[in-house]
């Protein structure tokens, strides 16, 4: 017995360790602000209202290539997970085989049998025990990756549709702003017009005529980086959405 107290004091130094700990956070008890009602965030974007927004979204979250990987990576740790927590059990091999053979009947095993069935069976179990809890500590790493892939996954779904609400919106507003301006530059083609006309009948110089013409280039180079604006971020949701740059131009252009 005093020796048997030794030899176990060192199959439990050999064991790897130490055990994990989940961190602890020091949370406040309350919150400033209380809501009797929280919002459901799991499909924030459909409290917008915009049944386009809604399709693109659904639209990147089928075809996105980037969460295709994170999905592929996912599964891949869960099989990892899985043949790890296999390790834990024991390996059974379970085998049967049917022999059936035909003789003339005159000779042996049994003379005038002309039939034989010989049956097989086997059972075979093998289980390895994790002394030193190197099996127990590769499955806590599996677990460890699989939740790391689990909020990865999550991080490019999440940053995903960010995104494209982002670009969406920025695809809107570079529209409004384009209406906006091209109302103006209308506007201002009528007042060039009339600074012309007065121009020729000699009531105002050459420089109320160069004014004009300048507040009306002015509103085209604004009209040209809102369309570039608009443009931009139309190939970027194409991108989210894996399609090629121009596939969204007539769809959102004109929207």
């Amino acid at each position: 017995m005093k020796r048997l107290v030794p030899l176990l004091a060192l199959l439990a130094g050999c064991a790897v360790g130490p055990d994990y700990g989940d961190p602890e956070f020091a949370m406040p008890p309350s919150w400033s602000v209380r809501t009797d009602s929280p919002a459901d965030l799991a499909r924030w974007w459909t409290s917008l209202g915009d049944p386009v927004l809604d399709r693109l979204v659904e639209r990147a979250l089928a075809g996105s290539p980037d969460l295709a990987v994170a999905e592929a990576r996912l599964r891949e740790s869960r099989a990892l997970r899985a043949s790890k927590t296999a390790d834990l059990l024991p390996d059974l091999d379970l085998g049967g085989s049917l022999t059936r053979s035909r003789n003339s009947g005159h000779g042996p095993p049994i003379p005038g049998t002309k039939r034989t069935n010989l049956y097989q069976a086997g059972f075979d179990a093998v289980w390895e025990l994790d002394f030193w809890g190197g099996q127990r500590r590769g499955v806590e790493a599996a677990q460890a990756l699989l939740e790391a892939e689990e909020e990865a996954f999550r991080d490019v779904r999440v940053t995903l549709i960010a995104e494209v609400a982002r670009n969406y919106a920025e695809v809107r507003g570079a529209q409004a702003r384009l209406r906006v301006a091209e109302r103006g530059r209308r506007g201002q083609v009528e007042i060039l017009e009339l600074v012309r006309a007065r121009f020729d009948a000699g009531l105002v110089t050459d420089l109320d005529v160069a004014r004009a013409e300048a507040a009306v280039d002015g509103i085209d180079a604004r009209v040209g980086t809102f369309l570039q604006t608009r443009d931009r971020a139309i190939h970027r949701l194409a991108a989210l959405l894996g399609l090629w740059p121009g596939a969204l131009v007539e769809e959102l252009a004109a929207a």
